[in-house]
This record gives C-alpha cells, structure tokens and sequence, in this order.
C-alpha cells in the first residue's frame, strides 16, 4: 500500500480518504462480486464530521494514485444550487483546505511522483463554478466546445437541462465525480444524465442520511457506484439484516438480528460505504416554557424513557399556566375541531403545526412570545459573555414557515428577534456605562487604523464592521479580536488578487475560463463589500428562500465570522450543506419535524468540526403544551432512538405521522447499528 496520505487535521477524515483510494485504485480492492466491478463509493459520515474534507482528500489520492503522464483531470461536483458557494469558498485560494493541500503537495515533492501530484494540485486549484446555463454558453470550437481541465462545481438541476454547453458538461469524460446530497431525486436524474453519455467515471458519494432511506432510494443510489447494477438490499445478508430490524421495530419484543447478522450486513455494506458515527454529541438540550424560561433534557434525547416524558410535559403545562394565552387557546381548538370534522381530512397536522407557529384568529403564537422573551435574556447574556473573553456567540433559529418576503411568518420571526438583540444591546450598555462608550469609540479608532494604508475594498470592510456597535465594542476590548478580523478580510482579499492575477494571465477575455473566473472575483467581493442595496449585516438576518443567492451567500458568509449578524433566521433552506458553525452558540427549533433525521440535519449546521466555542452547543425546543407540539415531540424523541439504525423497511414509517414509533432501549439499538468504519 502506498504511504502516500492527506493530512487533512482528523483522522476519521484521514481514514475515510485512504479506504476510498483503495476501493477505487489500489489493485484488489475494487472487488464485490467479481473484479473491478465498483467505480464509485459512498461517504455516509454523521452529519457535521466533514464529509466535503474527505471527498477532496479522497479526489487528491484518487488522481494521484492514477498517475495520469502529462495532462491535468476533469473534476465534476454535482451539488444543490445553493451549496455551489460553499464547494468554491472550500476550494478558494487561502481556504484552510487548500493550505492543506500545499502542504500535502510538498510532501509528495519529497518523496514520491512530483509531477503526478502537481496536476492534481493544479486541478483541485482551477476551481469553474457553474449555477446557470448561461455560465457554460460559450463560442464553438471547431464546432465543439471542450470544457478545459480543472474542478466544476455544478449545480445539479442543469445537468438534466439543454443547451450547447450543458451537452458538453454531459458529453466530458470526467475522471471523477463528486455528488454531495446523493440521496436527493435530482442527483439521481443527475447521474443518469451522465451515464447516458458516458459510464463508468470514478464516483464519490455524500450523504449524511443513508438509513433514513427507503429501499428503492438506498439500491438506486448504490446502483449508480457499481458498474453491473444490482439491489444491494437484495443480498441475503443484508436482507436478512433488515428483516430483523423491521420485526424490533413493528415490536419491541422481538428478538431482533444476532451479532453475526449484524456483522455480516456490515462487512458486505462496507465494500461500498463508510460511515463514522461520533462518540459522543457535544450538545445540550432543552424546551422553551411559555413563561420564557428553559427546562433543561440533559445531553441525550434518546435517554429519556415514557416516565421522564411525562413528567418534561407536565412540567412544561404546569410553568406555563400563569401565561397561557386563553384566547390562543380558544381559536386554536376551534380551528382543530373543524378540521377534524372536515369531509377531506387531509394535512391536518401540517396545518396545525402551522397555526401554532404562526397564531390563529388574529391572536399572536404564544411560542413566538416565549421566543422573544426568552430571547432578551439569552442575547444579554450572549454580548456580557462575549465581553469577556472575546469571542461572539451567535443563535441559528430555524422555522419551516417562510411565507411572504416582506411580511410571513419568516420576517415576523425577524422583526420580533430583532427587537429582543436591541433590547439587550441596551441593557449591556446601561450595566457598562462608560466602559461601554470608551470600548466603541476605541474599536471603532482601531478598526479605522487597521484599514489605513489597505486596499480600498478591505478600508470599506473594517469601517462596516466598526458600524455594528457590539463589534466595535469587543475590538475596543479585545485586540486580538480586531487581530482575527482584519486578518480574515486581508485573507478573502489575497483570495480575490489571486483570481485577478489569473485572469491577466487569460489573452481571450470572453473564453469560459475568462468568464468564471470574473463571476468567482464578483461573488468573493459581495462578501467582504455592502451587497446592491448599500445595506450592512443586521443583527438579525435571514437565510430562506426568498432572498437572492447572493444575499443568502453574504448572509451565511458574516454569520460564520466576527460581526454581524448574530441571529440567522433560516428555513429548510438552510439546513443542508453550509457551514454556519464557527461562533454558533445555540440553536432554535422553533418548530418540529417529523423525520428526526431533519432535525439533525439542523442541529448539524452549528456542531461541526471546526468550531471555535469550547462548550456544549445548545439545542432549543419552542413548545405549546396542551397542543399538537406535545405528540411531535413525543414521536421526535422516540424515532430519534432509531436515527442512524434504521434501514430500508422501518425508514418507510419515520414520515407517517399516523404511526407511533416504539420506545426501544438505547443500547439495544446501539448492539444493531452497522459498523461501517473504514478498514485500511
């Protein structure tokens, strides 16, 4: 085996980057059922472990190990449009991968096949993202366009579309391709596009959700891996497996798989997916009374048993009884009445869930009271710790219900937290007094000073962060805090000269490079400039969405910074795939989700690798008692017991909201979950 590595920082990473190398290079280990009949794996990390580090870890191996003689590679990433940003900040000049791979790079220089890991460097480097089909019209060539070499980063909806170079994108003999979010509809329809044109490209798929699919998605997804199709779920093994696990789920009773069983289905599952659980979640939770105060659930939901749920829900009817909102109450049981009576009885709970989230009868949900004054207290607290040991503490709320750009649910949100940060704003200052005023005006001095002598567009950064009243104060108090964010602007900016420096290098300014490179300068300066309305960051912004891409991109982008904005309102837009976890401190679910593999999917935006707050992320639960949200939370804490076990079959039911899932022992279900860690 070659001892050629990625030092990515984590050896989980690390591993699943060599086990990929040698499922699709190394000689004999490409073997299933006969040789060489496997051109793809799948990365099926927990969510917040790194799954896009050890995709690219995996790419640089991957290629080197090919030794490819004299030209660069052809890279493809398929993701959702609204992760394009996110694999190009990943890639960009300055990013911490990419000082990984200059390090990687000097390695290999030294002891193996310097020219062969240069390409790859070069390839990974030469970064093409595409979000439109306008992005890839261009002037024939001969009368063909042939994309040059490098890494697209492509949106998968337009893989399926038409046009001149769209067919190309198809047409290209990609050496690898990388598919985030594999287990969506549209990667599918991607990859068949693919396929179609040409088979049989390296592939490497991500997904943080693998058991919560349901047969039919879980084989299509390993069909497009293998090179001779076939239901991996069919396998007797595997088969056999899922059958057991179904017979605990339908009752708990059961005797469910034995230790060979289970061992057996994971050696199988194993030639093809990685999968690394964390040992443990560095996460608290806890529920939101109505009288805006907290009761705290401990560190796992899965420990807590029928018992300690009752006594969570009467705790929670019995502190908020002095708050109740009578006249809430009344129309939101009448509006329950009627649709239980109604002739079609469709989308009952979905309807309710929304009028406790966004009210009934023109009377206010008393979840968004408890919100805001909740909300007063913890952001005070966020700003008086931040004082003193110079590091912000930001709060991601999440919420289904978006609505109207200007006025939903989404903005209501918005409006109300927005309220509740100046309110603490205001009582911080009041508690500072002088300090307070002397830390502005000496931020604000210092922020001024860093920018003297500066480009212009890193002037006009540092003055935006000086506009915000709480950055300025921890720069006045905190040198080393105005140290990181003038050091991250100058960073971004190295990044952009970069690009100008390429396209200098570029004689036909309209060719595709030309152009991308143009679009990649545009996108990197909206995040450290005002966006086109000449507004600055809030304190609270959205990411939902009804806001352009580039205000969602510049949004997300701050948030994982110093300043502005502290809160993030987000939709189900924003749960998948961006990293929002630097200074995240907390994070809201204003309302529920069924499938508990959802709920992850959030709570995973703040616990990710890489987070600077050293304790516990903080998961937040807006209930009414005596309502709907008592069953969904129910149901939530007794499927969460199954999150990350079940597959195939019982994952059918994690949807249905009519069928109660068991209550099972949390460590009979760890003695079922498939051990997928990489052997290398």
């Amino acid at each position: 085996m070659s001892r050629i590595t990625f030092k990515t920082g984590k050896s989980h990473q690390e591993c699943a980057a060599v086990w990929a190398r040698k499922r699709l290079v190394d000689s004999g280990g490409r073997r299933f059922t006969h040789d060489g009949d496997q051109d793809g794996v799948l990365l099926a990390d927990c969510v917040g472990l790194g799954k896009t580090w050890e995709a690219l870890a995996s790419a640089a191996l991957v290629l080197y190990k090919l030794r490819r003689k004299v030209h660069p590679w052809h890279i493809l990433v398929l993701c959702p449009a609204n992760l394009v940003t996110k694999w190009e900040d990943e890639l960009s000049a300055g990013s911490p991968f990419r000082r990984r791979l200059a390090d990687w790079l000097h390695r290999v220089e030294r002891t193996g096949d310097a020219a062969s890991a240069r390409r790859v460097a070069e390839s990974l480097a030469e970064v093409l993202p595409i979000r439109r089909s306008a992005h890839v019209a261009t002037r024939l060539n001969r009368g063909r366009f042939h994309p040059p070499a490098g890494t697209y980063i492509v949106s998968q909806s337009l893989i399926t579309g038409r046009g001149h170079g769209l067919s190309a994108l198809r047409r290209e003999q990609w050496d690898l391709v990388i598919v985030d979010e594999a287990h969506s509809a549209i990667a599918t329809r991607a990859l068949k596009a693919l396929s179609l044109v040409r088979k049989h490209s390296r592939k490497i798929l991500l997904t943080a959700t693998p058991f919560q699919l349901e047969p039919r998605q879980l084989n299509g997804m390993v069909q497009n891996i293998l090179i001779r199709p076939q239901k991996i779920l069919n396998r007797p093994e595997v088969a056999h497996y899922i059958d057991r696990v179904a017979d605990v789920f339908e009752n708990p009773n059961n005797a469910g798989p034995l230790p060979q069983a289970t061992r057996e289905a994971a050696q199988t599952l194993r030639r093809l997916a990685t999968r690394q659980v964390p040992k443990r979640a560095n996460r608290v939770y806890a529920a939101l009374r109505l009288d805006g105060q907290l009761t705290r659930l401990g560190a796992r939901l899965d420990e807590l048993d029928d018992e300690s749920m009752r006594e969570i829900l009467v705790s929670l009817q019995a502190a908020g009884e002095t708050t109740r909102l009578r006249d809430f109450e009344t129309e939101y049981f009448k509006k329950r009445l009627g649709l239980s009576a109604a002739s079609k009885r469709t989308y009952v709970a979905t309807r309710l869930r929304r009028l406790l989230s966004t009210g009934a009868g023109g009377h206010e949900s008393p979840r968004r009271l408890a919100l805001a004054t909740w909300a007063e207290q913890a952001f005070r607290n966020d700003i008086e710790a931040a004082l003193r040991h110079g590091r912000p503490r930001k709060t991601i709320v999440f919420t289904s219900w978006v609505g109207h750009a200007h006025h939903g649910e989404a903005a209501g949100l918005q409006e109300r937290l927005q309220e509740a940060f100046q309110k603490a704003v205001a009582a911080v200052r009041k508690r500072n007094g002088q300090q307070w005023s002397h830390f502005c005006s000496e931020g604000k001095r210092r922020l001024e000073r860093a920018g003297t002598g500066c480009n212009e567009t890193v002037s006009a950064a540092l003055r935006q962060l000086g506009d915000d009243e709480v950055t300025a104060v921890l720069a006045g108090k905190h040198l080393g805090f105005m140290h990181v964010a003038v050091r991250g602007i100058q960073e971004r900016l190295a990044s952009i000269d970069e690009l100008r420096e390429r396209l200098s290098g570029i004689q036909d300014r309209r060719s595709f490079e030309a152009r991308a490179i143009r679009r990649r300068i545009r996108d990197a300066q909206r995040t450290m400039g005002c966006p086109a309305d000449g507004r600055p960051p809030a304190s609270v912004e959205r990411y939902t969405g009804n806001e352009r891409r580039s205000t969602r991109d510049r949004s997300a982008s701050a948030f994982r910074d110093l300043g502005a904005p502290w809160v993030l309102v987000a939709s189900n837009v924003g749960s998948e795939g961006i990293d929002l976890h630097t200074y995240t401190a907390r994070i809201v679910h204003y309302d529920l989700e069924w499938n508990p593999a959802k709920m992850e999917q959030r709570e995973g935006r703040g616990d990710r690798v890489g987070r600077r707050l050293r304790d516990a992320l903080e998961i937040v639960y807006c209930l009414v008692p005596r309502t709907y949200d008592e069953r969904m939370f129910h149901q939530l804490v007794a499927r969460d017991r199954w999150h990350g076990v079940l597959l195939g079959k019982p994952a059918l039911r994690l949807d249905d909201d009519a069928h109660d899932a068991p209550i099972v022992i949390r460590k009979r279900l760890e003695r079922m979950r498939l051990d997928l860690a990489p052997r290398i």
